[in-house]
């Protein structure tokens, strides 16, 4: 079965508020580059535009588990587990997670996204859009956080697969 992800509250307000920056910060280096030939805005934009895409095409759509793999959808391309290499999933919430910094990737454009280490678990990959409906994934190797839109029914089909 396939679980949506859904940004939620914070995560809509900063995207939406980057997104609208972003289009003012675009339409005055567009007007600035014709009234100066000011190379150094433009480029910056393009920049922008650049780690814009990049975040956008590295958010979760949504997730999905059966008998063989899990696998986080993506606009562009998927990350699969192979669920043998899964150790345990696990509800997680903020206050579990206790202090964390981001190492590397977006926290709140277009989701949670990247790399992020926290006092209570570590290092941890995030593929998160929600942080109510957060699970940790252990593996063998590495863990990460997902957020598959009801989650309690994602946890009970891992649990049904896993007996």
């Amino acid at each position: 079965m396939q679980y949506l992800a859904r940004l939620d509250g914070l995560a809509k307000g900063v995207t939406i508020a980057v997104m609208a920056l972003f289009v003012g910060t675009v339409f005055y280096a567009v007007q600035a580059f014709f009234d100066t030939k000011n190379q150094d805005l433009f480029l910056v934009t393009a920049f922008l535009v650049i780690v814009s895409a990049v975040t956008y095409f590295s958010k979760p759509t949504s997730f999905s588990i059966d008998e063989y793999e899990l696998v986080v959808h993506r606009p562009h391309g998927v990350f699969r587990t192979p669920v043998e290499n899964i150790v345990s999933i696990e509800r997680i919430d903020r206050k579990s997670l206790g202090w964390g910094i981001r190492l590397f990737g977006s926290g709140g454009f277009f989701g949670y996204l990247g790399i992020f280490y926290y006092g209570s678990i570590g290092r941890v990959s995030m593929y998160c859009t929600n942080r109510k409906e957060m699970l940790l994934v252990i593996t063998e190797k590495s863990r990460f956080i997902i957020s598959p839109e009801n989650s309690n029914a994602f946890l009970a089909e891992w649990k049904n697969l896993n007996r």
